[in-house]
């Protein structure tokens, strides 16, 4: 066998999953800029994926039905739909809080994402923001641990639709209350040290075509990134919580360090 059909044979190669790029997570306009590249995709196309992806909640670029085949089968060379894989789930039989590890990087990362019923089934998810955390607070089990990377508003976003399709919030349905009613990003890491990624997913969250959260549902919990505060005025209804963990700053040295 030549060369030139040994390369070939690469080129031909199909990428497995964990290879392609992730739609989940993609801003509205970094997928228009994806669907643009491929050859007959429609204007609408866009709004057409984002839909089955964020309303539908669709596992598969397959279960796209509208979208002609030939568009879905380019989509599918390069791309897949992923929201990362649970690793364990526990939950309180007491209270009913639940609490997932979720697993990234072929579950070389891990992070947890808590979901907190309030009464009845509904309740509030917490949210990671980073793999591990820089600020070492005392009373938090994550501040032992060293920052390994950010997550990417992939992986932000794939922990709501992990929870959002385990409790039938998807598809959604007009006039539904919704079962995962509230995001607090008060899991592991700082959001504001994440700021981009952070933004993004609260974009995607809140987007009026897909998942479409009301903001004032959306909560970014903050150690005290001062400087950085002021940025999610721009988001215009996001919720702010500065955790405090003290009455005096001689205190909050001690426990929160970045308090100094």
């Amino acid at each position: 066998m030549n060369a030139d059909v040994l390369d070939q044979q690469k080129v031909q190669k199909p990428m497995r999953d964990w290879d392609k790029k992730n739609l989940i997570g993609l801003s509205k306009s970094q997928l228009s800029n994806v669907l643009q590249s491929i050859p007959g995709t429609k204007p609408f196309t866009t709004t057409q994926v984002w839909k089955f992806l964020y309303q539908r909640g669709v596992s598969t670029i397959d279960d796209m039905i509208n979208v002609p085949k030939a568009v879905r089968d380019q989509l599918k060379e390069q791309y897949t739909i992923d929201y990362g894989r649970i690793m364990s789930d526990h939950e309180s039989p007491r209270e009913g809080t639940r609490k997932l590890l979720m697993g990234y990087d072929d579950a070389k990362a891990m992070v947890e994402t808590v979901f907190i019923p309030m009464n009845g089934p509904r309740g509030t998810q917490c949210v990671s923001s980073q793999v591990g955390c820089s600020l070492a607070c005392t009373f938090c089990h994550t501040g032992t641990q060293k920052l390994l990377r950010n997550l990417t508003a992939a992986e932000i976003v794939g922990q709501y639709m992990t929870l959002a399709q385990d409790y039938k919030d998807l598809p959604l349905e007009k006039n539904t209350q919704r079962n995962v009613a509230n995001i607090v990003f008060m899991g592991q890491g700082e959001p504001f040290y994440n700021w981009r990624n952070v933004r993004q997913a609260i974009e995607i969250l809140t987007d009026k075509d897909g998942i479409a959260l009301p903001k004032p549902k959306i909560t970014v919990s903050t150690s005290g990134v001062a400087p950085a505060i002021a940025k999610l005025a721009e988001l215009q209804g996001i919720g702010l919580a500065i955790s405090l963990h003290a009455t005096n700053d001689k205190l909050r040295d001690e426990i929160v360090p970045i308090n100094r």
